[in-house]
């Protein structure tokens, strides 16, 4: 389905970039079949909206909801409803990556956009450098969904600091323009060191308390130590 989308897009000149779960899979930063992902998520700038809306319904892409109006008309948030197809596919049309509550102005689309990469596996395919992707990992961990999807951010971290030669980006500019550079600092800090680790050391789990304040990661039993495979009774893997 993404391959689709990206010829009739690339056929009508609509610039496009792949976010989240897919980019980083289609960007080799995860092998195929590890990292999982709901729906594509496709940022096109605004102005481009209305033909990649129509290059997705030539494809039988619609709006999930049937009480949908069938047209982008109303750019109340960042992204216009769920569409999906006949295979069940779900899509995402970005115009823009952080929500309108935080941000009058997008601080990370035109700059992603500026700094975008192609795909190595899927020529005429594009996606934020490591840079842009790291930010809006942080983002969208932390600021858009306030952890509910729990460290999902920091797997994906850690997966883009081993694919980047086990260095971080230089310029973290756009980390300081989203308000997140004291908790990038200690997302660096913990993956630096749980790296080391065969166990979460105490240093390491007083970070992901900080990280995660207010969640519960008690544990009473002293034979249960903390293993980078999962915290006690948390859903949590890397």
């Amino acid at each position: 389905d993404l391959l689709n989308i990206a010829e009739v897009f690339n056929a009508q000149n609509v610039d496009f970039l792949v976010l989240k779960g897919m980019a980083l899979t289609i960007g080799g930063i995860y092998k195929p079949g590890i990292r999982a992902f709901r729906d594509i998520d496709l940022l096109v700038p605004k102005a481009n909206i209305p033909t990649a809306y129509e290059a997705l319904s030539s494809i039988e892409f619609k709006y999930i909801d049937p009480r949908t109006a069938d047209r982008v008309t109303y750019f109340l948030k960042h992204q216009f409803p769920v569409m999906t197809n006949k295979q069940g596919t779900l899509l995402e049309l970005h115009w823009r990556v952080t929500g309108t509550d935080r941000f009058q102005d997008c601080p990370l689309t035109e700059a992603i956009f500026d700094q975008r990469q192609e795909s190595d596996t899927q020529k005429g395919i594009h996606m934020p450098n490591v840079a842009g992707m790291m930010a809006h990992t942080l983002y969208h961990g932390l600021t858009h969904h306030h952890l509910d999807h729990g460290p999902l951010f920091l797997f994906d971290l850690a997966a883009m600091y081993k694919f980047n030669q086990n260095q971080w980006p230089t310029d973290n500019s756009l980390i300081k323009q989203l308000d997140l550079l004291d908790e990038f600092e200690n997302c660096k800090r913990l993956i630096e060191m749980a790296a080391k680790e065969q166990d979460f050391s105490m240093e390491s789990k007083t970070l992901i308390n900080e990280l995660f304040e207010g969640f519960d990661w008690s544990i009473h039993n002293k034979e249960l130590r903390f293993s980078l495979f999962g915290i006690f009774d948390k859903r949590i893997s890397i």
